[in-house]
């Protein structure tokens, strides 16, 4: 287990191999893929946390697994994803959480663990999210970092607004 980052009450580690169940927990919930193109099952989870490993040794960085202290429960994903926006290269801090685990702050306390991480560790200057207009829990956390509407583009086929840290 590679430590990222801990807060009060997380630990943000890299994935392992032998983490798709728990990754999979969140990306068949509806609920929580309510913003994202669909829900995945269990080829599609697999896949993705192939391609999480890959940008680990591409890029340094990626989703990485946030569990609850000092039980280790599994209550999400958050990190820095590598992303193309308008021809440039950009960072953006991501995170989701488990449905069980909304509304008591953890996506705003791990978002700013990353945030941090971005900063100091990888000396990112410019950070950004993506974020569905409609996604206003996700607004809300981006807004009580600091971010700034800066404009909106097509992702992933539909209208997202991009959020500057």
């Amino acid at each position: 287990m590679t430590l990222i980052a801990q807060t009060q009450r997380t630990q943000i580690v890299r994935f392992s191999a032998n983490d798709a169940a728990c990754l999979l927990e969140l990306t068949s919930d509806a609920d929580v893929m309510k913003y994202f193109p669909k829900v995945l099952n269990q080829d599609e989870t697999s896949a993705m946390l192939h391609t999480i490993l890959e940008h680990y040794a591409t890029h340094g960085y990626c989703f990485w697994k946030v569990t609850r202290q000092p039980n280790a429960a599994f209550i999400g994903i958050a990190g820095i994803l590598h992303q193309e926006i308008d021809g440039d290269v950009e960072a953006e801090i991501a995170y989701r959480v488990a449905k069980q685990h909304w509304n008591h702050g953890y996506a705003t306390e791990v978002a700013a663990a990353c945030l941090e991480y971005a900063r100091t560790t990888l000396k990112k200057t410019r950070l950004i999210s993506i974020i569905h207009p409609q996604n206003g829990s996700s607004i809300r956390v981006a807004q009580k970092l600091g971010a700034k509407k800066e404009k909106s583009i097509t992702f992933d086929g539909t209208e997202h607004h991009v959020y500057v840290y």
